[in-house]
């Protein structure tokens, strides 16, 4: 014997169910968006802050052999 067909009741909390998911995911990629956000921020200022300190290194490296 084949399966019985679905209710409408069942369908709906299917769909209901895919729904939530859906907008848990959603929510997700927004955090994880926001993250990625703050990650390339922070790469950003550690290269700005590594150029200075490489900057100096090498003025006062060069002060030094003058």
């Amino acid at each position: 014997m084949g399966k019985l067909p679905d209710t409408k009741e069942h369908l709906e909390r299917i769909i209901l169910t895919q729904l939530e998911n859906l907008d848990a995911m959603h929510d997700y990629m927004i955090i994880v968006k926001k993250q990625t956000e703050l990650v390339v921020q922070m790469n950003k200022k550690l290269e700005r802050e590594l150029s200075t300190v490489k900057d100096k290194v090498d003025y006062l490296t060069r002060r030094k052999s003058s």
